[in-house]
């Protein structure tokens, strides 16, 4: 079998097939995610810390505008694990309050 490498790795990569990739199949993901820690609460702080998820915000929330689909799955979990988190408040609300992200006006209705 060979080796295929992983998408996630080449996020700012210029080759289409890795931004279709993540532009489809990325927010799906993190949907599952939200709906996991509004059946499971306890699931939220394990989000929370959890260096998977902090990588994501990092690299497709904070720092790129390139993935606006998932920064607005990403930014429902950062409300909720905001909520729920005061570690992940302290660490988190100063990234937000100086980043790139760009927060849809869509977010502020619901």
């Amino acid at each position: 079998m060979p080796f295929k490498r992983s998408p996630l790795f080449s996020l700012k990569s210029n080759d289409e097939s890795y931004r279709y990739y993540n532009t489809v199949s990325t927010p799906v993901f993190y949907k599952i995610l939200v709906l996991m820690c509004q059946a499971y609460e306890e699931f939220i702080p394990v989000l929370a810390a959890h260096d998977n998820f902090r990588w994501a915000l990092d690299q497709m929330f904070f720092n790129t505008r390139d993935y606006p689909d998932i920064a607005i799955v990403l930014l429902e979990l950062f409300k909720l694990c905001a909520a729920k988190s005061s570690t992940f408040r302290k660490v988190n609300i100063p990234k937000i309050l100086s980043s790139r992200v760009l927060i849809p006006e869509a977010m502020f209705a619901k």
